[in-house]
């Protein structure tokens, strides 16, 4: 199952002769790369951690970074030294158990599979009703054939979400026990040695060497299976998830297409076939795969939200709103699915309907912060500025070291017109990030409002030193009198 990943698309101001972009992915247009944006990102947090080595909240943040780009190692050290600093931090026990269960079901990373319990387990510790954690956990040490614990887990899942029909099933699969495994193994290797042609006895080789993480072995299984029977049920669609976990991604992808052709409503198929398109960047093919594949099963919130993500990307975004909307209808309780439908209907300017969605996400992730970020940018737009105000302070109260959320807080005073209180949030942004080129230009602004001029000479002269490409500042300084 391709794993879910937040966009995570934050949301700007724009201050003072268009200036006022706050550096962080936006909903509009905006001349910066996502790598820039990134690394604009991580520069601040760094910023951060340079004058409060002991901020949690910074550590996390760029650990999510790091998540969401792919870096798996660096988001585990981050994730690591959140909760080295803050022992009961729920939320990055949990990121950093899923960083490691990412590794393990994305790049065959099964060294870390104990790392990955021991995380789940931390986090369980703080959040004990987390049903798809203890899923997770099951599915970890089922890895290992731990079956008992295992099983434990599973009912655990099962127990806190009676409908969890994953979790059943997974259960359902589990040997009764571990010794189980090694006697069907031998039970399969006698009837191949009695009739090498025996596909049935290849096929359920390959799936118990699938379970037990031998890939390799699967393979030749499987393989062996076709040989003794080119149109054995199935054995397509094994072979081509053999091959995904092996990292065969061509091979993976011509292995399910054979298994659509014999087998067209299979729609596991069809999601990770859709799931390999993904991890090649075939952004179309993926879409297409999982249309097909909600065709056939309709009730899945992953396919949908996935379906929604790449719309996005894609710039679709008629397209990804629908996607959101029927994934928060199978799942109404998943504060991503209604964050990210928070984002799309932004980006269509539905603004009401935008502001429950990120309220939503907040009821149910209270530390949400760009929610709370983003309904900070609605209220201003409505010009709704006392509540854009607290929305922003609800941010800092997650994350006080967010420069971003000052600076923006800076231009909704700007607009009541108090300007020492705007100056006050420009200088908490550039305290925080000193690399802030935005924050110096607004606070340059905001000098010149009030007649000090070579202060906002200064602050000009800051922002070119950080940022010489930046025209306006250039502007600024040759409207100023020599």
């Amino acid at each position: 199952m391709l794993v879910r990943k937040s966009l995570s698309i934050g949301i700007c101001l724009l201050i003072l002769v268009g200036s006022g972009c706050s550096g962080r992915p936006t909903l509009t247009n905006t001349p910066m790369s996502q790598i820039e944006l990134m690394n604009a990102e991580i520069a601040q947090y760094n910023n951060v951690i340079k004058l409060n080595p002991n901020d949690a909240d910074a550590y996390f943040n760029l650990g999510n970074i790091y998540f969401d780009s792919e870096k798996l190692n660096e988001a585990v050290n981050y994730y690591n030294q959140a909760v080295r600093i803050r022992p009961n931090y729920a939320y990055a026990y949990y990121k950093l158990a899923s960083t490691y269960y990412k590794q393990v079901v994305n790049y065959d990373k099964f060294e870390v599979l104990n790392d990955t319990i021991n995380a789940y387990n931390q986090y369980l510790k703080i959040n004990p009703n987390d049903a798809e954690a203890y899923y997770k956990l099951a599915n970890s040490y089922a890895r290992l054939m731990k079956v008992e614990d295992a099983r434990k887990a599973y009912k655990q899942a099962i127990k806190i979400d009676p409908k969890y029909v994953e979790a059943q099933n997974k259960l359902a699969d589990l040997p009764v026990k571990l010794f189980e495994v090694t006697d069907e193994v031998n039970k399969q290797i006698a009837a191949i040695n009695f009739n090498a042609n025996n596909a049935d006895a290849h096929y359920n080789l390959g799936n118990i060497y699938y379970d037990q993480e031998k890939y390799f072995d699967a393979y030749t299984s499987y393989l062996n299976a076709i040989k003794a029977n080119p149109n054995y049920p199935f054995v397509y669609y094994k072979l081509g998830n053999a091959y995904n976990m092996m990292s065969k991604l061509d091979e993976a992808i011509y292995s399910y297409k054979l298994s659509v052709t014999s087998n067209p409503s299979h729609a596991d198929t069809y999601f990770k076939l859709a799931g390999v398109y993904a991890k090649q960047n075939k952004i179309d093919e993926a879409i297409q795969t999982y249309q097909d594949y909600v065709k056939i099963n309709p009730v899945d919130s992953d396919a949908f939200y996935n379906l929604g993500s790449y719309f996005i990307t894609k710039n679709k975004i008629t397209e990804s709103v629908a996607a959101f909307k029927s994934a928060v209808k199978i799942k109404p309780d998943n504060a991503d699915i209604n964050y990210n439908l928070g984002l799309a209907l932004s980006k269509q300017d539905k603004l009401d309907e935008a502001l429950t969605s990120f309220n939503t996400a907040i009821k149910l992730n209270p530390i949400l912060s760009d929610a709370h970020s983003n309904i900070g940018y609605i209220y201003s737009k409505q010009d709704k500025l006392e509540s854009s105000i607290l929305a922003y302070k609800e941010v800092l109260k997650i994350n006080p070291n967010d420069a971003y959320a000052y600076n923006n807080l800076g231009f909704i005073y700007l607009r009541q017109s108090n300007l020492q209180e705007a100056l006050n949030m420009y200088q908490e942004a550039i305290r925080i990030n000193p690399k802030y080129d935005v924050a110096f230009l607004n606070l340059g602004n905001v000098y010149l409002k009030q007649g000090q001029i070579q202060k906002a000479k200064d602050s000009f002269n800051e922002v070119l030193k950080i940022n010489p490409k930046n025209n306006e500042a250039y502007y600024n300084l040759e409207r100023l009198p020599r």
